[in-house]
């Protein structure tokens, strides 16, 4: 197995060639993630977006969950700050190999994040 940092993706991999050559060769499985307790969980991929109204989406994941984020909170930062321009931020699509939302200008979301995303209550004056 191959493995990327502490939360990554999981390969296939598998060594060739006669030693003084070889190479690994890793193949793309599924989405996986340890949790805390080191168990393996599936970690979920945005397969559609759809803009609802500035700064709200509606998502759907490969496991058929669908949700409505209001991503307003996040927008700060010299890569979410242009996304505050509502042309900007309808921009937004879903990249299949990164699993989640990209804009143009790079910013993205990591679909763990966005699969468990429920933003702070508004403080009430």
């Amino acid at each position: 197995m191959c493995w990327s940092g502490q939360l990554s993706t999981k390969l296939n991999c598998a060594i060739t060639g006669n030693g003084r050559g070889s190479i690994y060769l890793c193949n793309l499985s599924s989405h996986w993630t340890e949790n805390l307790s080191g168990e393996e969980q599936a970690v979920h991929t945005v397969v559609s977006v759809i803009v609802l109204e500035p700064y709200r989406l509606q998502l759907t994941f490969d496991d058929g969950f669908t949700k409505v984020v209001d991503l307003r909170p996040l927008l700060y930062g010299p890569v979410f700050e242009p996304l505050l321009d509502p042309q900007h931020f309808a921009e937004v699509n879903v990249d299949p190999v990164l699993g989640t939302i990209v804009w143009p200008n790079g910013a993205d979301l990591s679909p763990e994040f966005l699969y468990d995303y429920e933003p702070e209550p508004a403080l009430e004056s």
